[in-house]
């Protein structure tokens, strides 16, 4: 984030034609309260995407340890 822009970042190089994922709730910080519904069909799909506290702990540790979660998410 900056200028109050945010800006992605690959975890790994992108092929062409390759389709690529983004989980909203890793720049969603504890003071939000905006959430929406997700209708992706996915079979591991959380239904509704929350604020980064919301999810499993399990998954947070995971998101962390891979640095996922833009620092700023964290410092909230």
């Amino acid at each position: 984030k900056k200028s109050g822009k945010l800006f992605f970042v690959s975890l790994k190089p992108i092929e062409t034609g390759e389709e690529i994922t983004f989980d909203y709730s890793t720049i969603l910080a504890r003071d939000d309260v905006w959430q929406m519904r997700c209708d992706c069909t996915s079979a591991r799909c959380r239904s509704t995407v929350k604020r980064f506290a919301s999810l499993p702990k399990k998954l947070r540790e995971r998101y962390i340890a891979e640095k996922i979660v833009p620092q700023y998410i964290l410092d909230i």
